[in-house]
């Protein structure tokens, strides 16, 4: 039987597998994510009662049973799809805070099963710092729905069911993010340093086939005893950065106004290769360079 705990080592790469395990009624089974994470898709695959449909519930950013996010669902009975070729399915989203609990979304589809004993329900939630989904089905999952789900935070993941049901299988794949730092020190908005300061966002030439989303790129740059620089988060709160979050840093080159730059994207991963930044027009442009992605972003002084 499952334990109410199940397993779950974070690695730069991880992968949690279980499978022909029994589901027993009124249990919330969780997977502990004791780290932020850059990506994960977690997939279950449960066998469907033939005659009662199963009410499931799946948790996510699990911190305590008075904090979480949860989708409920119910699982078609093999006998509904096999008298109609398919059988719809609904799926209620829900936040729970102190406050209480909150309907932020539904969502609703058909499900068709394999005859016999193949038959089986998939769930696979996925979450990148482009966003979250969730989507079920057969064996084959449809389109499904976003969802909001927090990376930067290390919560838990869990399910729950009304019946005791079999679990075919449960993976749980996961990249950690590096932890976030925090700049708790003080941004000289007038510092004699043609680098330092505080910058926004100009515009930006980028491949959307590479380059997913944005944020609001008000940062400061303050210079270190070492001569290198941090940039520094300075926007509004926008997926899991905060004001005051690392964003960066710049190391000056032997060449003027060229840096070679560390940038940290919106799941906590530091781009390094190939990364570069340069003064432009005096300093009153700074533009960053990552031609993997084939993206430039030019800030001016704020």
């Amino acid at each position: 039987m499952l334990r109410p705990w199940l397993p779950h080592i974070a690695l730069v790469a991880t992968v949690l597998t279980a499978s022909a395990e029994t589901i027993e009624p009124d249990s919330l089974y969780r997977v502990a994510l004791d780290r932020p994470l850059r990506d994960m898709v977690y997939h279950l695959r449960i066998s469907p009662d033939r005659y009662d449909d199963i009410n499931l519930s799946l948790y996510w950013n699990y911190a305590d049973s008075s904090n979480y996010c949860r989708a409920d669902i119910s699982i078609p009975a093999v006998t509904a799809v096999d008298n109609t070729d398919a059988a719809p399915v609904d799926c209620r989203l829900y936040r729970t805070t102190a406050s209480g609990e909150t309907l932020p979304g539904s969502y609703s589809d058909v499900v068709t099963y394999s005859r016999g004993r193949d038959a089986a329900f998939s769930l696979v939630l996925t979450a990148d710092s482009g966003g979250a989904r969730l989507a079920f089905g057969d064996r084959h999952t449809v389109a499904g729905t976003s969802i909001p789900f927090d990376l930067s935070t290390p919560t838990a993941l869990g399910f729950k069911s009304d019946r005791r049901a079999a679990l075919i299988t449960h993976t749980l794949l996961t990249r950690s993010a590096e932890p976030r730092q925090k700049y708790t020190g003080e941004v000289d908005a007038t510092a004699d340093d043609k680098l330092s300061g505080l910058w926004c966002y100009l515009d930006r030439d980028s491949d959307p086939e590479k380059v997913v989303g944005g944020i609001d790129y008000d940062i400061a740059i303050v210079a270190d005893a070492d001569g290198t620089y941090k940039i520094v988060y300075q926007g509004a709160d926008a997926g899991n950065w905060h004001k005051g979050d690392i964003k960066g840093r710049l190391v000056p080159t032997g060449f003027e106004n060229h840096y070679d730059l560390e940038w940290v994207d919106m799941s906590g991963y530091p781009h390094k290769s190939d990364t570069s930044a340069d003064l432009l027009l005096d300093g009153s442009i700074l533009r960053l360079n990552f031609p993997l992605l084939d993206t430039t972003i030019r800030l001016r002084r704020k």
